[in-house]
C-alpha cells in the first residue's frame, strides 16, 4: 500500500474546506499535506488488515466448532470445503463495509497538527490554525 501510494506520502493530499472545495495559497496553487498522507496510508492499510481478519478467522473457527458438535466432517471429509467457502465469504461480506464505516473516506485534521511549512501557507490563505480540514483518504 504505501509503494503504491508513494507519490502521496512525497507531494502530500490536497486539503480541503468543509464544502469539499480544495485550499488553495495565494498562487493558487492546492495546499498539500505529507501528514495528512501519513495518516490517509496508514488508516487505510489497518483498515484493509481489519478487512481481511473475520474471513481469516471465522472459517477456522466454524469448521472446528462442526467437527467438534457433530460428525459432519468424517462422514463427509470434504464437507469442509464449502463451509469454509461460506464461513468466508460471510466474514467479507460483513467487515467490507463495517470497515469503510468505521474509517470514512473522507477524513478530518486539525490545521495546527500539519506540517509548519503548510500551517504558515494556511495562514497566508486565511486560515486559522483551530479550524478542521479535510481530505480524501481513499479506500
Amino acid at each position: 500500500m504505501p509503494l503504491m501510494r508513494r507519490r502521496e506520502l512525497e507531494e502530500g493530499i490536497v486539503l480541503e474546506t468543509a464544502a469539499g472545495a480544495p485550499i488553495v495559497d495565494v498562487n493558487g496553487d492546492p495546499i498539500r499535506s505529507k501528514r495528512a498522507a501519513q495518516y490517509a496510508v496508514s488508516t487505510t492499510v489497518l483498515s484493509r488488515i481489519l478487512m481481511a481478519v473475520p474471513g481469516m478467522v471465522a472459517p477456522s473457527i466454524i469448521v472446528h466448532a462442526v467437527s467438534r458438535r457433530t460428525n459432519l466432517l468424517k462422514r463427509f471429509p470434504r464437507a469442509d470445503i464449502p463451509i469454509i467457502t461460506i464461513a468466508s465469504a460471510t466474514g467479507i461480506s460483513f467487515a467490507m463495509p463495517m470497515c469503510c464505516a468505521i474509517f470514512p473516506q473522507r477524513s478530518a485534521l486539525a490545521a495546527d497538527s500539519t506540517e509548519p511549512s503548510v500551517r504558515a501557507r494556511l495562514a497566508a490563505a486565511g486560515i486559522g490554525t483551530h479550524e478542521r480540514l479535510f481530505y480524501n483518504k481513499g479506500l
